[in-house]
């Protein structure tokens, strides 16, 4: 046996919701995340970064939706342990990207603000159709991808 420690090496994450089609005008229109796939017959939507790919697929089943804010370190208003996310926006396209999330009515907003948690940052936090808590986040600092 190896004494090597175990690596994990995240490729795809599945998240199972009720509506592609929704999902995909969030991400991709309202985000602006690159898709993949999609294909709203067989409701299946991907999406890739580096070498992960989130895939959103229609669950045969609807499934509850979340009612309240998922907890993050990085903000005090989230109540429920659940999975939530962090989306990075290129600092550049960040205020675009707020303004495009806020001019659509469907979207869940935690208060519509845009924090700075120190300077060069900035966060914002929404939910996705599935009401999955997320913080857009952009820095102006140098990231390698």
């Amino acid at each position: 046996m190896s004494n090597k420690t175990p690596k994990v090496h995240h490729n795809t994450i599945f998240s199972y919701c009720n509506d592609v089609a929704t999902m995909r005008h969030f991400y991709t229109d309202l985000l602006g995340l690159e898709e993949t796939y999609f294909d709203d017959e067989q409701g299946w939507l991907t999406y890739s970064s580096g070498t992960l790919q989130v895939v959103f697929v229609r669950a045969k089943s609807p499934l509850p939706v979340t009612s309240d804010w998922g907890k993050q370190p990085s903000y005090q208003e989230g109540k429920l342990e659940i999975p939530s996310w962090v989306i990075q926006i290129d600092y550049a396209d960040f205020d675009a990207t707020i303004e495009r999330i806020k001019s659509d009515a469907s979207v869940t907003l935690l208060d519509g603000n845009v924090r700075s948690p120190r300077d060069g940052h900035k966060s914002f936090w929404l939910r996705d159709p599935m009401e999955t808590t997320i913080e857009l986040y952009a820095s102006n600092e140098s990231v390698e991808a």
